[in-house]
């Protein structure tokens, strides 16, 4: 695809196949990832891709409870890539929007569809969340500023898309 048709087709899907995504096209999703700009050029962010079904699991159930919802799974994602920064980072929450961008780009470019999850960067320091994320390899220090849930997309019905209130100051 030219870079206009992954612009334009790129869409958030919350409905995916069980189909598991080829670890090639999680490699170039990740590399996308960490070409993106990030404040300073520090690089001080992570990328956590989580594929292990059991892991998704374990921490869906710890973000379940601790936002005290009936269920959260993802979506069924069979891939969900964390990125994060240190929590001293002014900048971590726009290191890891700008890096998440690129992810969703090239997963479109993948022929993959995906979403952002937002809940995790409210609950990073409750301490089962931070349990659960010391144990998948996140540093004690990073906050995670969003979750790309990414996979085969189970409903392809074209999405409508609204336009935003644009004003030209010339």
């Amino acid at each position: 695809m030219d870079f206009n048709q992954v612009l334009f087709n790129r869409h958030s899907t919350r409905s995916f196949q069980e189909k598991k995504v080829e670890r090639e096209k999680l490699e170039r999703i990740l590399k996308a990832g960490y070409y993106a700009p990030n404040a300073m050029h520090e690089n001080t962010w992570q990328f956590t891709l989580i594929t292990n079904e059991n892991a998704m699991i374990s921490l869906a159930q710890v973000i379940q409870n601790a936002l005290e919802r009936e269920a959260y799974d993802f979506y069924g994602a069979p891939a969900i890539l964390l990125v994060s920064d240190k929590k001293t980072n002014p900048h971590y929450l726009a290191n890891c929007a700008v890096a998440l961008e690129n992810i969703f780009l090239q997963a479109c470019e993948e022929g993959l569809s995906s979403v952002w999850i937002n809940q995790l960067k409210l609950i990073c320091d409750e301490p089962d969340v931070r349990r659960e994320l010391t144990a998948l390899g996140l540093p004690e220090d990073h906050y995670v500023g969003g979750i790309a849930a990414i996979g085969y997309e189970k409903d392809t019905r074209k999405r409508a898309v609204k336009e935003a209130t644009v004003k030209w100051v010339e």
